[in-house]
């Protein structure tokens, strides 16, 4: 599966020191990303299949929600 975040700029579990920027890692394809996560909320066991599970796209500019399949 590939991931809409980019993984090589992870970092470990290392405590930032004073003066550090946070990563947030960064979403290169914000699009492929909610597309694995809505297929990895769909394969977890505890999840009521019978429960929808969409995601969607908010444009900022625009308000527009976008259904992500």
């Amino acid at each position: 599966m590939q991931t809409g975040t980019k993984t090589n700029n992870l970092r470990s579990s290392q405590p930032l020191y004073e003066g550090e920027k946070p990563d947030f890692m960064p979403i290169m394809d914000i699009e492929q990303s909610i597309r694995d996560d809505l297929a990895e909320y769909k394969q977890y066991p505890m999840l009521n299949q019978n429960i929808i599970v969409r995601g969607f796209l908010y444009n900022t500019k625009t308000g527009l929600l976008k259904e992500i399949k």
